[in-house]
């Protein structure tokens, strides 16, 4: 008997590799089953909710990999002592001989290895977070997690394939200090996969030239969402008319994910909960109208005037005020100018318009506020991030396109809206 599927199933906000809506897109599976088996190298990128971790899931088990997921305030020397535990090595902690302070990594690590050429180390034995380390002077270096070479060592002894998720949630200068790590360790042949949200291609090759990737950039045509609903029409026996399908679509901006959450809601609304027994049509554009509000009041309404609000707030209230008056120029540019990218200039141009400012605007401020944007998002913890700012191509893009299906149907103000300036 075939398997009659749930709701959440087929449509909704988690999705799986095995899920029936799953679409093998533009051949991303064989393209990364491909580099999977020729490059140390290989990262993939796009926009928030394009399905990044679930094409990654669905060619690498949980016990063919290390995997590392990136949060906000994490460092390099976080990430290479986090990699090292997973493979259970000892790690030799640098100790402050005055005050046994552990000055090279944080966490507890357990197994242990033999050290070639050192034999064991003496020194008293320091406990953190209830596991031993050895103790050592700061002129002994192997064991320390900076060490690519021991690293290296140890992956060989491993050979799990490190994948490092989220990416995008670590400074420019971590990512910068991982860039040129990167290249040690893959030319020695360790394995890496990096997952991050940025629309432009060759991230890591700005901070290190010398890097060899591959890179796979995900994005959804229209063609390809309009599969995603008609493989979900089968699994549930459902008719979705093509009015309807379109505007779902067009609704999804590109963003696999959104189109998955406002489907569900749809369904819902009619009612529908799993499989059909009989074939069942959704026509009534009415539903489709509550499934957008509901969807908006319950997903994106809070998150977004939350999110922008502390962006408008800035660090400071001198910067506060340029970032609401960039935020009061964004909102008002069309879709395709933040998917695409927008320069300072044009931000700069569209303040001056709006009467944000006395006489001509100043780029060079606006610049200097966009440049650490990034930052912002990642110190007041903005999950996704929903702008980028790429330093390198001097532009602002939009990374999560949901924003996009917030401002066509949201029923809250901006926040500055409700200002007196």
């Amino acid at each position: 008997m075939a398997h009659t599927y749930e709701l959440q199933e087929v449509f909704g906000e988690w999705q799986t590799a095995n899920a029936p809506t799953y679409v093998d897109r533009d051949g991303l599976d064989a393209k990364l089953a491909y580099l999977l088996k020729s490059s140390n190298l290989i990262v993939l990128h796009g926009e928030s909710r394009q399905g990044k971790t679930i094409l990654q899931r669905k060619h690498l088990q949980e016990a063919q990999i290390i995997k590392i997921n990136c949060s906000v305030g994490m460092s390099a020397l976080n990430i290479k002592t986090e990699i090292l535990r997973r493979m259970h090595a000892r790690i030799i902690m640098q100790v402050d001989e005055t005050n046994g302070r552990d000055t090279t990594g944080e966490g507890g690590f357990d197994g242990g290895i033999d050290i070639p050429g050192i034999g064991k180390l003496g020194g008293k034995a320091t406990v953190t977070h209830g596991v031993s380390h050895e103790a050592m002077t700061s002129s002994q270096v192997i064991g320390d997690p900076n060490n690519i070479n021991f690293l290296v060592e140890q992956w060989q002894r491993d050979k799990r394939r490190i994948v490092i998720d989220d990416f995008h949630y670590l400074s420019d200068q971590e990512q910068s200090q991982l860039a040129f790590d990167f290249k040690g360790l893959t030319e020695n042949g360790v394995q890496l996969l990096v997952i991050g949200v940025w629309a432009n291609a060759n991230r890591l090759t700005t901070f290190n030239n010398q890097l060899r990737t591959k890179e796979l950039s995900i994005k959804w045509t229209d063609a390809e969402l309009m599969q995603v609903l008609e493989l979900g029409e089968q699994a549930l026996n459902i008719a979705i008319s093509k009015n309807i399908k379109n505007s779902l679509v067009r609704d999804a901006s590109g963003s696999v994910g959104l189109l998955q959450i406002i489907t569900e809601a749809l369904c819902q609304e009619e009612n529908i909960f799993g499989y059909q027994r009989e074939r069942r049509t959704i026509s009534n554009v009415f539903y489709l109208d509550a499934a957008r509000k509901r969807t908006c009041a319950e997903k994106y309404n809070s998150r977004f005037s939350e999110a922008l609000r502390t962006i408008a707030d800035g660090k400071n209230l001198s910067e506060g005020r340029m970032y609401e008056k960039i935020l009061r120029a964004v909102v008002t540019m069309t879709d395709a100018e933040l998917l695409n990218g927008v320069r300072p200039g044009k931000i700069t141009k569209m303040i001056e318009a709006l009467g944000l400012t006395e006489g001509k605007g100043n780029q060079g401020h606006v610049t200097q506020t966009l440049e650490k944007l990034n930052g912002l998002q990642e110190e007041r913890r903005i999950s996704p991030p929903i702008f980028y700012y790429d330093k390198s191509a001097s532009q602002l893009r939009l990374v999560d396109r949901t924003f996009l299906f917030f401002r066509r149907n949201k029923t809250v103000s901006y926040p500055w809206e409700n200002s007196d300036e």
